[in-house]
């Protein structure tokens, strides 16, 4: 009786010579199911390691992970490995697993930009085709496995991705970065636009309910780092550059602020003018000086035309907003403007007595 081989094997596409599948088990039965969606004629067949049983689940694991084919990585493996032969009394020490990462990296940084760009089309294609009960299985899963994290451990997942990506991306050119930043954009765009009202709806409430879980310290930390990185960026960009983002910005805000229902408008307006008070309220005296400096010196540097060109567009602006309001809307405003003057009015006289009182009780004495 034939001796059967029981290890691990390797499916490879003849054409392009990339490793596509690693299985365990009874080699020749498996092979013979494979051949159904991998035929010879297309594909080669090796052993990669001849070994008990009870090493099964662990090559597997090792050498799916060293050959990237998992479907995450452009490969035919639907999971990681380590589904048959159970060996829970044996599991992956520490040391073997750094191993196993080291070896994956080494592949990797072994890669051409060519090789990377085609995985990473092939994996995209993959995903692309799976049914949507099978995304959302997949989903499922990996939420599952963050859930089942501790928070320790979450923190120092993150980290990690943290400082991998910024090493990513302080070894890439300028050029390259604004590519990365274009098609993040993009990305985000087109998936924004994809979603419905209702979903978006329930983005921006958990967007603000994560915000509003903030303590005070935190969101100054956020604002000044997202500061810092917009400064940054805006330094790196040529004027050209600058120029075609301002305008881009001003489009499409215009683009926004026009498919608004005049109700919608109102609404946008109310909540930026609470914004604008609660800030202003938030400023210290010295701050609200520094600010008015800052914008009497940026006003000084506008050359007349550019002036001229403000107001204009500030006239123009305010004639679309307010032929937008309902005439409701309208003695509404119109009764808090002439509250408004009617207070600076009465300040202005209460200065002016008390000014008047003060120099006759100078003469007095």
């Amino acid at each position: 009786m034939k001796n059967k081989t029981i290890g691990i094997y390797l499916i490879t596409e003849k054409e392009t010579g990339r490793d596509l599948y690693v299985g365990q088990g009874i080699v020749d039965d498996r092979w013979k199911k494979h051949r159904k969606n991998y035929p010879e004629e297309l594909f080669d067949y090796r052993i990669l390691l001849e070994c008990p049983r009870t090493d099964l689940n662990h090559w597997e694991q090792h050498y799916i992970r060293v050959l990237k084919t998992h479907w995450s990585e452009g490969g035919n493996n639907q999971t990681w490995g380590g589904q048959f032969w159970p060996r829970p009394e044996e599991p992956v020490s520490p040391a073997t697993r750094k191993k196993l990462s080291e070896a994956g990296k080494a592949r990797e940084a072994s890669l051409t930009e060519e090789e990377k760009q085609k995985r990473s089309e092939t994996r995209k294609a993959r995903e692309a085709s799976l049914p949507e009960e099978e995304k959302q299985k997949r989903s499922e899963e990996v939420k599952a496995r963050q859930a089942s994290l501790s928070e320790e451990k979450k923190r120092e997942r993150s980290q990690k991705c943290y400082e991998a990506a910024k090493a990513r991306e302080a070894s890439m050119s300028e050029e390259k970065k604004r590519q990365k930043s274009q098609k993040v954009s993009e990305a985000a765009k087109a998936r924004w636009a994809s979603l419905s009202e209702e979903e978006k709806q329930k983005w921006s409430e958990a967007a603000k309910a994560v915000m509003d879980s903030l303590s005070e310290e935190k969101k100054r930390e956020m604002s000044q780092k997202r500061s810092k990185a917009q400064k940054e960026y805006e330094a790196s960009m040529t004027p050209e550059e600058k120029q075609r983002r301002s305008q881009k910005i001003s489009e499409a805000n215009r683009a926004r602020h026009a498919s608004m229902t005049p109700e919608k408008k109102r609404e946008r307006s109310k909540k930026l003018s609470e914004v604008a008070k609660a800030y202003e309220a938030s400023l210290s005296e010295e701050e609200k000086q520094k600010h008015s400096e800052a914008c009497k010196a940026g006003q000084a540097k506008m050359s007349d035309a550019a002036k001229r060109e403000r107001s204009k567009k500030l006239s123009e602006a305010n004639k679309a907003y307010e032929a937008s309001l309902s005439e409701e809307a309208k003695r509404e405003r119109s009764q808090k403007m002439s509250e408004i003057i009617k207070a600076a009015l009465a300040r202005k006289r209460a200065a002016k007595a008390a000014a008047i009182a003060a120099l006759e009780a100078l003469l007095a004495s």
